[in-house]
């Protein structure tokens, strides 16, 4: 398959910052990326790019053909491209389907309102949360808003998924039912880049990784290959993920 999203030559500076330096990658239709790092190493800020959230200063970005930096972030979103917040923030004064609904309206590409509402109800019963329709917004624990944010992605019909730290915070059941919604989705040929620091996630998930260091692209590749990069497991995975691998 060819590539679905393409990045060329992209930086993004904040004053004399380059919290991201010169990146160009590709991504294939169907894969599902890891997005590693050490903290500020800039993976949320190259998502925000990828979503229009913020503008380039330098490159091009490039999906489906079609070249979109430089496009605000809702017609990015028409385009095919959903995410999720690292900080999941719903619309708290509306329920949980009307969250879900507003998605489905807004990128996709439903008009009729009880026909969003359906497709809406469909997404929350696949993640989980059927049942819930009428509760608000506000009054979800944090599981369950993650499941709300995978909803109202869903719900805006993307060819490419970002989850940024979509685990971040469960545990338990909680993490491994997030986990096989992440596989059910990748197995249904969705294309997936995930922000995750859980090693074991990232391992278990995904075809390749990309590792950013201080804004900088210092691997790329098929994950077998990348976790065992010497410049990978000094920047970011240590010592101590070396002694845990021998010893597994």
């Amino acid at each position: 398959m060819g590539a679905l999203l393409e990045m060329r030559n992209v930086s993004r500076r904040f004053g004399g910052l380059r919290a991201v330096n010169d990146v160009t990658m590709s991504i294939g239709k169907g894969k599902v990326v890891g997005l590693i790092g050490p903290n500020g190493a800039g993976k949320t800020t190259l998502v925000n790019l990828i979503s229009g959230m913020l503008k380039l200063s330098e490159g091009e970005m490039w999906f489906d053909g079609r070249r979109i930096d430089g496009l605000p972030p809702y017609r990015i979103s028409r385009c095919g491209v959903a995410r999720t917040f690292q900080i999941v923030q719903p619309f708290p004064q509306l329920t949980v389907l009307e969250n879900v609904t507003a998605a489905a309206l807004f990128a996709g590409g439903i008009s009729n309102q009880s026909e969003a509402e359906q497709f809406a109800e469909a997404q929350l019963k696949r993640v989980g949360l059927k049942g819930q329709e009428n509760a608000s917004a506000s009054r979800l624990s944090l599981g369950q808003r993650k499941r709300l944010e995978f909803a109202k992605s869903l719900a805006m019909k993307p060819k490419i998924l970002l989850l940024d730290e979509v685990n971040a915070g469960l545990h338990g059941t909680e993490l491994d039912e997030a986990i096989a919604l992440i596989r059910s989705l990748s197995e249904e040929g969705l294309t997936l880049v995930v922000i995750e620091h859980l090693m074991k996630v990232v391992v278990s998930l995904c075809d390749e990784i990309v590792v950013l260091h201080h804004g900088e692209l210092i691997a790329n590749g098929l994950a077998r290959d990348v976790m065992n990069d010497p410049h990978v497991i000094e920047a970011y995975l240590g010592e101590r993920y070396l002694k845990r691998r021998a010893a597994s």
